[in-house]
């Protein structure tokens, strides 16, 4: 996986907000995780390695969810925690001090009707957009 489009495009919004990595903290969101593979891992560990090269981040977070969109029991039950088998891996192999993120009980991605309280990629967030502009 190439890093090189994702870091120029950082650097860009980085010197329009007039703000360094060290004043950022700086989430990588997998979203929904049905297992991992290690071509996530290499990814995602990518994006971190990325994130590196362009100075120390105040922090960085690996963030995901293994809480599947919709339950087929009401019950308790036991899954694997996929989210947490990520981020060991990224942790593992960045070198960097990674932290972990999860969604928790529900899941990543919203569906029809529901918005989301977290910052979209979409768009910038608000206060972001203020200031760039």
């Amino acid at each position: 996986m190439s890093w090189k489009p994702g870091a120029i495009e950082l650097t860009r919004v980085l010197e329009q907000l007039a703000v360094t990595p060290a004043e950022l903290d700086a989430v990588v969101d997998s979203r929904y995780l049905s297992g991992v593979s290690t071509q996530q891992v290499d990814a995602v560990s990518a994006v971190v390695a990325g994130l590196g090269s362009l100075g120390r981040f105040r922090s960085i977070t690996v963030l995901s969810g293994s809480i599947p969109k919709m339950l087929a029991q009401t019950a308790g039950w036991q899954q694997p925690r996929f989210e947490e088998v990520l981020w060991r891996s990224v942790r593992d192999n960045s070198g960097e001090h990674v932290r972990f993120g999860d969604y928790g009980v529900v899941h990543p991605i919203p569906g029809p009707g529901y918005r989301s309280n977290h910052v979209s990629g979409a768009r910038p967030h608000r206060h972001l957009a203020r200031r760039a502009a």
